[in-house]
This record gives structure tokens, C-alpha cells and sequence, in this order.
């Protein structure tokens, strides 16, 4: 099947895999995306690649995340020095709360051919890192406003994300 999320709306439609089956979209740019294996193997997510000046990040997306978050060995891959904020955040989500390490604004990336500026990602050590058993790895997780007002759809056979261009 295919998910597709309306920034608009904020509204998520589901669509047969048919629906979605052309090699590429006018309007469109596509993302491929790669299996990241969790846990004991059993269980698998898709994730992309986010490149900072030469560094590799995977990502992975979550639709209900309201804000982009990173992993301590994300920051330090990136040559990130984690701070405490001046204002101690707190991140609240199924596992409780989690204390902000860093604030970080990444002012360019890249994902496949699209640049993205201007981001900002929370850095910690989230549960969810922990719970997927990816704590040990480079890795963040970015939510639906990454993408700003772009509406995209996840194509989850064909292993790809759709982002609506501009």
C-alpha cells in the first residue's frame, strides 16, 4: 500500500500499491529507502539517507514525531560538541520523558537531490533509540514538519518516499 500525508489537511490517506506504481511522478522527487533491520531481526523499518557536508545519517520517519530528534552518536558522526540548552526541554513520548541534551539548527543537508535548510533537531538519548535496539548507531528520526508544507507519500513496496516539489 501506499501512505499518503496532505500538509494541508493533516490529513493521511491509504492507497492500494497500484495506485502508486509509476517509476516516477512530474512534481515529484523520490527518496529511496533502505531497510534497517531492529531488534533481533524479526523486525524491519524503512529508512532514508540525510547527508551533512560528506556525513552519512541514516533517518528514520516517524509520522507521529512533532519534532526531528537525533542520537548522541548522531551529533558526534556530525562534529556536533552536545550542550546542555540554556533551558532544560524536556521530550515526552510513550517511553516518558526524555531530557534535551543539545539543540542543534543543521543549515544545509541532503537527502538524494533535495537540499533541505534550515533544520533543527533535539539530540538525546531517546528511549525509542533504545527500544528499536539502534542506540549504539548514528541515527535520527524525523517527523511529519521536517518535510514543511510538502505532502509526500510513503510507496512502501517500491521502497521509496515521494516529496511533492515545491
Amino acid at each position: 500500500y501506499g501512505v499518503w500525508y496532505s500538509q494541508q489537511e493533516r490529513l493521511l490517506r491509504l492507497y492500494p500499491r497500484d495506485a502508486v506504481a509509476e517509476p516516477s511522478y512530474v512534481g515529484w522527487n523520490t527518496i529511496r529507502l533502505h531497510e534497517i533491520r531492529v531488534g533481533d531481526g524479526d523486525a524491519t523499518l524503512f529508512a532514508f539517507d540525510m547527508y551533512v557536508s560528506a556525513e552519512r545519517l541514516p533517518a528514520m520517519f516517524d509520522l507521529g514525531a512533532s519534532v526531528n530528534v537525533m542520537n548522541r552518536q548522531g551529533a558526534r558522526k556530525l562534529d556536533v560538541i552536545v550542550r546542555k540548552p540554556d533551558r532544560q526541554p524536556d521530550i515526552y513520548g510513550v517511553a516518558g520523558s526524555t531530557e534535551v541534551l543539545s539543540v542543534i539548527r543543521i543549515w544545509q543537508l541532503q537527502i538524494n537531490r533535495t537540499r533541505w535548510r534550515n533544520k533543527e533537531f533535539l539530540v538525546g538519548e531517546f528511549p525509542v533509540f533504545e527500544m528499536l535496539d539502534v542506540s549504539g548507531d548514528p541515527m535520527a528520526i524525523v517527523g511529519t514538519d521536517f518535510f514543511g508544507h510538502r505532502d509526500f507519500i510513503i510507496d512502501f513496496p517500491r521502497r521509496r518516499l515521494l516529496i511533492k516539489s515545491r
